[in-house]
């Protein structure tokens, strides 16, 4: 006990030395037992005498003694306290954390101890004797408001059930909640105090949700359903971590599916840990993570090094991909552009369902002939371009962990604790990256037991999942529901299993509906393992569920669009609460009519994203190419762009010229001396003076940008380079006195002044590419001190371009972030979202369950699995809504090619109405009201 106690502010200082502890060689996971004396964690000496603690510090000499005053000594670097030898003289509040039952180092105890004495800092009961933090250094002298506010923690409410608000309290605790700063004494995110005030992780939190925060080191599944609070419990579970059981920030990995899940987290972590502290947590996408892994090992590791990519691979997102086979389609398989414009799509999600599934999708005999020829080429394009797809990231990344046992071992050394959200969503290869690095039993024995002969003595990672089957519903792509439900507990036998079941976002009606849903799941396992599960609301009830049923779905939008308009003038709600979901996009166009008829404003979600703008698209390409000179997909789509007179036939004759020499059209032309392409040179004369003017105009181009971002010059700077340097000002906005401004109309000018907004953004987003739009921290530092700048790296093209790349498919258009506008949504896209009014319209058979998937089995899953999830689509569009939810159909409809004139009502809307009870009708006799 001694040991521990003359332990306490020496885990306190280790903050505060950080220089010394930043050295990479005592921060990878090695966490010495302290003890009387000698050095414990990375450096320090300690040990008691005569009634005083004391332990090295960057900090001044300071002493709380018997009186319970401090005092200070000068900067000595020594930070003293007074703690009795005698465990009769410490708080029992402290002997629960030491007696938990569980084996903790000295470390770990001592840490344990120490928020429990730093919590209870300022409480009546203990302030004789007092712990004091870091930050009490600084502030002891402060106003006596701040000094007297209690600080409730987790390990007060273990103890001694002190009093917490309770979760009804904190109704918007809820698991994507973007109104988290309402639950008293969380700081908005987005308010500028955010990052500097801390809130304890603890506070507030129910007793399932701290269950699942302090669950012991292994492996620890948690059910959570919609609103109960799981991002949160996810961050408190790593403020956990680094809080009381000794880990550093950048020994937890925190995986989620999406990167607005991921910036949640951070800020999330930011309030329970410091901006400082949060920021060396490593919380990202699986794709982030995978891209940093191989951007660091492809050149380092033979395993890598054999799929013939450098460190400065790019990225290629679904895009470029369709753009790479239809180039291969076209060039190499002598497909016409109108035939590979139909095919290159089929081909690229043939390929993502084999990688997804992990067998080949039922296809012809001619059409596997050609799917294997196109996929061989493909993937030999992507090499020559030095690209990875989405799909390689993860599964090079799979391959490195399976086939390199030194490559295994070091990632579990880096991160011993591993977080994944959104469990549920996980395909066959994230599953294996995951199971791996954490030492699943299907994967320890066979792949990393042996090396040599010897031995190999790997370490497994603890394992903390999150997710909820009943929000499955991405198995068409191939998200492996059985993930969570089966494979977890086989691969990990001891893993414990544990729920959130209280719905702090919805009112019991919503609930009520949600479950009545559920509750037509068909029998068998999946209703077996719902069996101990029901999510129940803990908000008081509220107003009825209203039902609507109309001829068509032209009638249908109006009433929806008359109701959003009567919400907002005579309920107050604001547009921006409100939102409509369908199941197919061809619904939207009824909508936007009926909405655009009676003034109603609105925004379809999921339009062409913020990065997938044709003006984005090129200015982008321009930065890959310099970045990337073998960017075939680049190079071909800015070659004549905007237009230099280099269309198709010059860029036909540029590419046999490339191929006589045997190098990629890009190459040639970047990788030539300058004056091969003068009048006089060898390639101009080749292809002509009018086309090597072409050339050698674009040529300087990226070759400027290439030496601006080979200087190191910020990113946005590089993007504005771009953007000036290849014309595309003049090329959208000519002036008003030359030929092409008087010939452009007024629309076009309107269209374009708003392309060219958007490349005014872009240089914006690569300015605050870090802090800004996208947040993501340095995943693999060396070290931890280095030359991060305060946003947690550097700003180069290399890594504006990495950050865009594993974001770009998850990015929203700005117009989406407009205040005054209801969203129309399908219910895939509602995912993770809230609103405060909910319209789930077009709940006909044929619609939602789609008519694809009342179809007989299509080879990889049956007709059951994929009606049940479309079950957990209706299920997750329910729970979307916090206060009312309208649920609608329709007898005919244009909006579904696959609907007959008879339209039935969903089976999910008849189950959803069988828990609630009619109670009359709307005062327009137009909506049916069920409690």
């Amino acid at each position: 006990m001694a040991a521990v106690h003359s332990s306490l502010h020496m885990t306190r200082s280790l903050h505060m030395t950080s220089k010394v502890l930043r050295c990479r060689a005592h921060c990878r996971g090695t966490r010495a037992p302290l003890s009387s004396s000698g050095f414990g964690f990375g450096f320090g000496g300690f040990g008691g005498l005569n009634g005083f603690s004391y332990g090295f510090s960057a900090r001044a000499l300071f002493v709380v003694g018997h009186d319970g005053q401090d005092h200070e000594f000068g900067g000595c670097g020594l930070a003293c306290s007074w703690l009795s030898p005698s465990p009769s003289h410490v708080p029992s509040h402290v002997h629960h954390h030491l007696k938990r039952g569980r084996a903790l180092s000295h470390h770990q105890h001592a840490l344990r101890a120490m928020s429990s004495l730093s919590s209870l800092r300022s409480t009546r009961r203990f302030n004789q004797s007092t712990v004091r933090s870091p930050g009490a250094f600084q502030s002891r002298r402060s106003s006596s408001s701040s000094s007297s506010s209690s600080s409730k923690t987790l390990s007060s409410l273990d103890a001694h059930g002190s009093s917490f608000a309770s979760p009804s309290d904190f109704l918007d605790q809820n698991d994507e909640a973007d109104s988290e700063s309402h639950i008293p004494g969380m700081a908005s995110s987005t308010s500028p105090s955010a990052s500097k005030k801390r809130v304890n992780y603890a506070d507030g939190m129910s007793d399932e949700q701290l269950k699942a925060v302090l669950a012991p080191d292994g492996a620890v599944s948690v059910k959570a359903g919609p609103g109960s609070g799981k991002t949160r419990v996810l961050a408190a579970r790593a403020a956990h971590l680094v809080t009381n059981e000794g880990f550093m920030p950048w020994q937890v990995l925190c995986i989620t599916f999406t990167r607005k899940a991921a910036g949640e987290l951070r800020d999330r972590l930011k309030t329970f840990l410091g901006a400082e502290t949060a920021s060396r947590v490593h919380a990202g996408t699986f794709h982030s993570v995978c891209a940093r892994i191989l951007r660091r090992e492809v050149e380092n590791r033979l395993v890598l090094r054999k799929t013939g990519r450098t460190a400065d691979f790019v990225v290629f997102d679904a895009g470029d991909s369709i753009g790479t086979m239809r180039q291969v389609l076209e060039e190499q398989m002598f497909f016409t552009p109108k035939q590979s414009l139909e095919t290159a799509p089929k081909l690229i999600s043939r390929l993502g369902r084999e990688r997804s599934f992990g067998e080949m999708p039922i296809m012809r005999r001619d059409e596997v002939q050609l799917y294997v020829e196109a996929k061989n080429r493909y993937e030999r394009a992507l090499i020559a371009s030095n690209a990875f797809d989405f799909d390689q990231l993860l599964s090079h990344t799979s391959m490195l962990l399976r086939d390199d046992p030194d490559a295994l071992r070091d990632y579990r050394e880096r991160w011993p604790h591993i977080l994944v959200d959104e469990f549920q969503d996980t395909n066959s290869i994230q599953y294996d990256i995951v199971a791996r690095l954490a030492g699943a039993r299907s994967t320890t024995a066979a792949d990393v037991g042996m090396e040599g002969g010897k031995k190999n003595d790997v370490r497994a990672s603890s394992l903390f999942v999150v997710g909820d089957t009943d929000q499955a519903i991405y198995g068409w792509r191939g998200a492996n529901v059985e993930n969570m439900r089966v494979n977890l507990s086989r691969d990990f036998p001891a893993v414990e299993s544990l729920h959130l079941s209280a719905n702090y976002r919805s009112t019991p009606q919503v609930v009520r509906a949600a479950s009545g849903v559920l509750s037509g799941q068909s029998r068998g396992n999946l209703q077996q393992s719902r069996a101990n599960f029901s999510i129940r609301a803990h908000r008081p009830s509220g107003l009825p569920v209203h039902v609507g049923s109309f001829d068509d779905d032209v009638t249908e939008a109006d009433a929806i669009s008359r109701e959003a308009m009567w919400l907002a003038e005579h309920r107050g709600v604001s547009y921006s609460d409100m939102a409509v979901l369908y199941r197919t996009n061809r619904q939207a166009r009824s909508l936007e009519a009926a909405m655009a008829s009676r003034g109603v404003p609105h925004i379809v979600v999921g339009s062409t994203s913020f990065f997938q703008k044709r003006e984005v698209k090129d200015v982008l390409s321009y930065l890959r190419l310099a970045s990337n000179p073998h960017d075939t997909s680049s190079f071909a789509r800015v070659l004549n762009v905007p237009p230099r007179g280099l269309g198709p036939k010059a860029l036909d004759e540029v590419k046999k010229l490339a191929a006589k020499r045997g190098m990629s059209a890009a190459s040639m032309v970047l990788a030539f001396d300058g004056a091969a392409w003068e009048p006089k040179g060898e390639l101009a004369e080749a292809v002509g003076a009018r086309v090597a003017k072409g050339i050698r105009d674009f040529r300087d181009i990226v070759q400027s940008v290439a030496e601006s971002a080979n200087r190191g010059d910020d990113a946005s700077d590089v993007v504005r380079l771009a953007i000036d340097r290849s014309g595309f000002r003049d090329w959208l906005l000519p002036d008003a006195g030359t030929s092409k401004g008087k010939k452009m109309s007024k629309d076009k000018l309107d269209e374009n002044m708003k392309r060219w907004s958007n490349l005014d953004n872009l240089v914006d987003v690569a300015r605050g590419v870090q802090a800004a739009v996208l947040d993501d921290d340095d995943f693999l530092r060396e070290d931890v001190s280095g030359d991060a700048d305060e946003n947690g790296g550097s700003n180069t093209l290399a890594d504006f371009l990495e950050r865009i790349a594993v974001f770009a498919d998850d990015s929203q258009d700005a117009d989406e972030k407009d205040d005054q506008a209801v969203r129309l949504m399908t219910l895939h896209s509602a995912k993770g979202l809230e609103f405060d009014v909910v319209f789930l319209c077009g709940m006909n058979e044929g619609l939602l369950p789609h008519a694809i998937s009342l179809n007989d089995d299509d080879g990889i899953r049956s007709k059951e699995m994929r009606v049940n999830e479309e079950r957990n689509l209706a299920f997750v569009g329910i729970t979307r809504a916090k206060s009312m939810l309208y649920l609608t159909h329709h007898k005919t409809s244009s909006a579904s090619r696959f609907e007959g004139s008879d339209a039935l009502p969903s089976r999910f809307l008849d189950d959803a109405l069988r828990g609630l009870k009619e109670v009359g009708v709307g005062d327009d006799d137009t909506w049916f009201l069920y409690q």
